[in-house]
C-alpha cells in the first residue's frame, strides 16, 4: 500500500472552533489518543493508548513543544477573538504530568481564559488538583453515581478506581481551588436499558452534586457518533427531568442544558475518514460496509476504531498504533514502521 500513503499528523493545537458551551475556543491536545477511560460514548473513537496514570504514558509531550505550537497559532489567529484556550483534545489532559506548566504557558502567551476538560479520573491526586488550579475553569465529567454504571459507561483502565474516589476528588478540588468548577453530565441510553438516566442514577447524581457544590452543571447527550454502536442519545425531555432534579439541590441558576441534533462524526474521526476516502477509496468502502478486517489481528474495523500508518499507509486497528515524532510532527505508525523508526534513530 506504499503508493496509497497519506500522512496525517496529530495536531497539538486545533481550531479555533465555536463550542456550544465555551464560545470560540482554541484547543490544546496535551495527551493525543491517550486516555485513562474507554468510555462507550467517546466521540474520538478508540485510542492508541489506555493507561491509568501519567507514569505509564508511552509518548510524552513536553510543555516546550506545546508552547512553541501554541505561540505560532496565536500569532496567526490572534488572541483577541478567542473566548478561551481549552485543554482537551483526543485524550485525557491530566495524563500529561506537565499540564500545570502548559496552563501557565498559555496564560503567559495570551490574555484569555484557560479551560481544562477532564474525565476526573486523577483528581484524587494532589499534584493533579494543584496543576488544574492554574486554570480559570475546570470542566469535570461525572456520568454516574453507582459503581456498576460507572464501570459500564466509563470503563476505567484502573479497575480499582471507584466512583466514590472521583466524587471525593471533585469535592477536594472545589474546597482547595479558586478555579471555577463545572460538572459535565452526559446522559446516554444503552440498547435495552436507560443507561445513566434512570431515576436511581439521577438521585445519586443529585446527592453527589450536593456534596461537590460546583459553580455550574452542564447536562447534555451525545451529539457525535459514539465508540460503541449500542449507545444512543437521550431525549430532550430526559435532560429536562435531570435538570429539574439537580435544580432542587443547587438552584436553577447553576444548571445549564444542551440538546443535539442529528449525530455526526467528530472533527478527528471525520478528518481520518476524509483522508482515507481520498487516499484509498477501496479501503474506505470496505470500512464503511463493515467488511474490512485488521491485517494484524483479524479484528473487524469500523469508522470509530480504525487508523492508518503515516509511513506505509496500512489501515489497521487503532489499538495497535504507535505515536511517534517524525519531522516535528506526531503521527500514527503501525508496529512494523514504528520498530524501523526506533532502530534507525538508535533507540
Amino acid at each position: 500500500m506504499g503508493s496509497k500513503t497519506f500522512k496525517y499528523s496529530l495536531s497539538l493545537i486545533y481550531g479555533p472552533a465555536r463550542s456550544r458551551r465555551l464560545g470560540l475556543s482554541l484547543g490544546v491536545n496535551p495527551s493525543p489518543l491517550t486516555c485513562s477511560f474507554n468510555c462507550v460514548y467517546c466521540e474520538c473513537g478508540e485510542k492508541a493508548y489506555y493507561v491509568e496514570s501519567p507514569e505509564r504514558v508511552p509518548t510524552k509531550i513536553a510543555h516546550e513543544v506545546v508552547y512553541r505550537s501554541l505561540e505560532q497559532v496565536l500569532n496567526e489567529v490572534g488572541e483577541s477573538r478567542l473566548d478561551t484556550i481549552t485543554f482537551s483534545g483526543t485524550g485525557e489532559p491530566t495524563l500529561n504530568d506537565e499540564l500545570g506548566l502548559m496552563i501557565k504557558d498559555a496564560k503567559a502567551l495570551a490574555d484569555t481564559r484557560v479551560t481544562v476538560i477532564t474525565n476526573s479520573s486523577l483528581l484524587r491526586r494532589r499534584s493533579v488538583r494543584e496543576a488544574l488550579s492554574s486554570a480559570d475553569e475546570v470542566v469535570a465529567k461525572l456520568n454516574a453515581s453507582s459503581q456498576r454504571t460507572f464501570l459500564t459507561i466509563n470503563r476505567p483502565v484502573d479497575k480499582s478506581l471507584s466512583i466514590g474516589d472521583i466524587i471525593e476528588g471533585l469535592m477536594r478540588f472545589k474546597q482547595e481551588s479558586c478555579s471555577s468548577l463545572t460538572i459535565e453530565i452526559l446522559l446516554v441510553d444503552l440498547e435495552g436499558s436507560r443507561g445513566n438516566s434512570s431515576l436511581e442514577e439521577i438521585e445519586g447524581l443529585s446527592e453527589a452534586l450536593r456534596k461537590i457544590e460546583p459553580d455550574k452543571v452542564h447536562i447534555h447527550t451525545i451529539a457525535r457518533y459514539p465508540l460503541e454502536r449500542y449507545v444512543h442519545p437521550v431525549s430532550r425531555g430526559r435532560i429536562l427531568e435531570a435538570a429539574s432534579a439537580f435544580e432542587k439541590v443547587l438552584g436553577r441558576g447553576r444548571i445549564h442544558t444542551y440538546s443535539s441534533g442529528a449525530l455526526r462524526y467528530s472533527i478527528f474521526r471525520s478528518t481520518l475518514l476524509g483522508y482515507l476516502r481520498t487516499g484509498d477509496p477501496e479501503a474506505y468502502r470496505r470500512l464503511i460496509e463493515g467488511s474490512y478486517k485488521c491485517p494484524l489481528t483479524g479484528r473487524s474495523l469500523n469508522p470509530m476504531n480504525f487508523c492508518y500508518c503515516a509511513s506505509c499507509g496500512l489501515v489497521f486497528s487503532m489499538r495497535e498504533a504507535r505515536i511517534r515524532l517524525i519531522d516535528d510532527e506526531y503521527v500514527l505508525l503501525c508496529p512494523k514502521c514504528s520498530a524501523v523508526l526506533h532502530r534507525s534513530s538508535g533507540g
